[in-house]
């Protein structure tokens, strides 16, 4: 009797793990789909890091994912992609560490936003003359992680929020370092 029953439950098993493998298989083409949509209207683009400037958040060699946002507001700690505003059609990769209203001062190769320490502290920076900033409406101060190998708000000022062209969200290679971006 319990011979019989056997293999009604591994029918029934089976059956389960069909349903749960379609289901899967749909729920994966589903994502996939929706992130080749995303690529195919340009709101999503692949970018591979080829400077030290933003070290060791992004490594050169890294391939990441950048996002076209319009909506973000606040885009204070984020990677963001934008227009070299010295160079055209270049684009460059920072962390924004100041906006419309902030107040950037670099002291003793130290940066302090609204008279407190930046939160991503990149390490001392030399050879560089004690300045303020008074960010704009729709500006941004962005900066490199690594402080000293970076072209930045440091040497430009502060840039256009209309420069802006996404935010850096995920690190897809190499996959040892794959991962959501902060």
């Amino acid at each position: 009797m319990n011979t019989m029953a056997e293999p009604k439950d591994t029918t029934r098993r089976k059956g389960l793990l069909s349903h749960l493998r379609a289901i899967f298989s749909v729920i994966a083409l589903l994502v996939f789909g929706l992130i080749w949509a995303y690529f195919l209207t340009g709101q999503m683009r692949s970018y591979k890091v080829i400077s030290r400037s933003m070290s060791p958040t992004l490594e050169v060699g890294d391939f990441v994912l950048m996002v076209r946002d319009k909506s973000i507001r606040d885009l204070r700690g984020s990677i963001i992609v934008f227009d070299n505003p010295t160079k055209p059609g270049d684009a460059l990769t920072k962390r924004v560490v100041a906006a419309e209203g902030d107040t950037v001062v670099l002291k003793d190769g130290f940066v302090y936003v609204n008279e407190k320490p930046e939160a991503h502290n990149g390490g001392k920076i030399v050879n560089v003359n004690d300045t303020k900033w008074k960010i704009g409406v729709d500006e941004l101060f962005v900066m490199g992680d690594n402080r000293n190998e970076s072209y930045d708000s440091i040497d430009t000022g502060p840039i256009s929020r209309s420069l802006v062209k996404g935010v850096i969200v995920y690190r897809y290679w190499p996959s040892f370092r794959a991962g959501a971006i902060h």
